[in-house]
């Protein structure tokens, strides 16, 4: 398991990249990342952008259960 935070420095993103690829707000974003209640919706979309940079750094997807202090309503 791994943190949002951890595989956004491994794969070189910023919260600002995954903000303006997702069109979640940094608040949503913020609240993710602080292990807060969120949409299913968000954090699959989340998990979608960074599941997109690492199949173009040739590593496997990963699912919702693989996220560390993910809380989804």
């Amino acid at each position: 398991m791994a943190t949002v935070e951890r595989l956004l420095e491994e794969l070189g993103l910023t919260a600002g990249d995954i903000v303006r690829s997702t069109g979640i707000s940094y608040e949503a974003f913020a609240r993710l990342v602080g292990g807060q209640r969120v949409k299913r919706k968000t954090a699959v979309r989340v998990l979608g952008a960074i599941n997109r940079e690492r199949r173009r750094q040739g590593m496997e997807p990963l699912s919702l259960s693989d996220l560390e202090n993910i809380q989804v309503v």
